[in-house]
């Protein structure tokens, strides 16, 4: 299985990623994107 990671520089904020695959993403509390699965 690929390693899934966020690069929190390029990161904007705007959900699409969690709206996509809520299972491994979500917004922290400083509106970027994080990981909800770890290796």
């Amino acid at each position: 299985m690929a390693k899934v990671t966020v690069d929190k520089d390029a990161c904007i904020g705007c959900g699409v990623c969690e709206n996509l695959c809520p299972e491994v993403f979500k917004l922290g509390d400083d509106g970027k994107a994080t990981t909800l699965v770890s290796e």
